[in-house]
């Protein structure tokens, strides 16, 4: 008669024993995975609570809650464009000058040259995608470094901005230069009284949601974010899809500039230097929602409500600008923390 191991509970060989400790470790791999798809997401829920209930009589409104998509809306749509060049592994430290450059030139065309706003607009749009053409061709078909090139590069469209608003601010003075209609771009509000500059970025981030989810050139991206060397071997036409992700990238970017200029109807000095580090922050944290240490669009998204989340309520607890900096800084370094988590427990 076969003997049964009564502790195996199998009926055939008796089990290995458990290691000490494994236990503990697989609850840990687990909460370490669970902290890093959904700590973003609890972090936004968490902190929506904790500003409604230290203002409850202005945070938690309708009117806070347009006014927070409204202010959001060029950070998100130059953020999701750096996404676009972030999947691919490559860094634009140029985007900040191509968004205060695109804008400017619109403004200019208008108030200097009178020239109507959607010719101006155009002009602008069509200026930016050929910063990003010449950033692309420098970086995947001449292989510069993109981080270091692109640093160089936002310094030399810096000073082409100077150049042609002569480093001043330029505004409407009361005699109609900024049309109404680019103003509108802005500030119009068609539906629900949200401003025409949220369904603006609501519809970018839908194209290029759409661009690298579902369509070829999206899972080509990632396949050259992933491995750039093997995506050549595969056949892949590696520095032509890299232009086109700068390219991409780049409208994005003038499309932020002429929404913040819509906003205020006015260009000011290295207008999109303020966007720099919110936009890499959100693009980090977003990586950390979704998927771990992937950047994506749906997380860009949740990332830069969650940084204006963030600032709109420390701005309204009135709290000292170095604290706000500070805090900033802090929530960079979590995102990038959630990442790592991820990674390790993957």
């Amino acid at each position: 008669m076969t003997q049964v191991d009564t502790n195996s509970g199998t009926g055939g060989a008796s089990a290995s024993p458990v290691p000490p400790g494994s236990v503990p470790s697989s609850r840990s791999d687990r909460a370490a995975e669970f902290l890093s798809r959904w700590g973003v997401l609890a972090a936004v829920i968490l902190t929506i609570a904790a500003f409604s209930a230290l203002r409850p009589e202005i945070f938690p409104t309708i009117n806070n809650a347009r006014s927070i998509l409204s202010l959001s809306a060029p950070l998100l749509v130059a953020t999701l464009g750096l996404t676009v060049v972030l999947v691919m592994q490559d860094f634009d430290l140029s985007f900040a000058s191509q968004v205060g450059l695109t804008g400017a030139v619109a403004i200019v065309l208008m108030h200097s040259y009178g020239w109507p706003w959607p010719l101006a607009t155009l002009v602008a749009l069509i200026l930016g995608v050929g910063c990003g053409l010449f950033n692309g061709l420098l970086v995947a078909r001449l292989g510069f470094p993109s981080f270091i090139s692109t640093l160089a590069l936002g310094t030399l469209y810096l000073g082409v901005e100077f150049q042609i608003t002569g480093q001043k601010t330029i505004f409407d003075d009361s005699d109609g230069s900024i049309a109404d209609g680019y103003r509108q771009l802005a500030q119009s509000r068609p539906f629900w009284s949200i401003p025409m500059s949220v369904w603006v970025a609501l519809t970018i981030a839908l194209l290029l949601w759409i661009l690298l989810e579902k369509t070829e050139l999206g899972r080509y991206l990632y396949a050259i974010g992933g491995n750039r060397e093997a995506s050549t071997l595969s056949g892949l036409a590696v520095t032509r899809i890299r232009i086109m992700g700068f390219a991409i990238a780049s409208l994005a970017f003038a499309i932020a500039g002429i929404l913040l200029t819509a906003q205020s109807a006015a260009s000011s000095p290295n207008r999109g230097a303020p966007l720099l580090l919110p936009a890499f922050a959100a693009a980090f944290i977003g990586s950390s929602v979704r998927r771990q240490g992937q950047f994506n669009i749906t997380g860009t998204v949740v990332g830069v409500l969650f940084l204006q989340i963030v600032a709109t309520g420390l701005t309204m607890l009135q709290l000292a600008t170095s604290v706000v900096l500070m805090v900033q800084a802090g929530i960079l370094l979590g995102a990038i923390g959630l990442s790592l988590i991820g990674n390790r427990a993957r």
